[in-house]
């Protein structure tokens, strides 16, 4: 992981997804394990942005 630009946690998945700049990938970490799960390349500019969602 290069320059880790932004972060974004599902608490509920444990999952944390890092856009890291320098190399325009999205990782995503697993948090139970410590590891990183998948790795993508995503272009230049990545925004990571949360959408709560409520479902009835």
């Amino acid at each position: 992981m290069r320059g880790s630009h932004e972060l974004l946690i599902d608490p509920e998945q444990k999952l944390a997804f890092i856009a890291c700049e320098g190399n325009d990938r999205l990782l995503v970490l697993d948090m139970h394990t410590i590891q990183v799960t998948s790795s993508a390349k995503a272009g230049r500019y990545i925004l990571l942005t949360a959408v709560p969602m409520q479902f009835s």
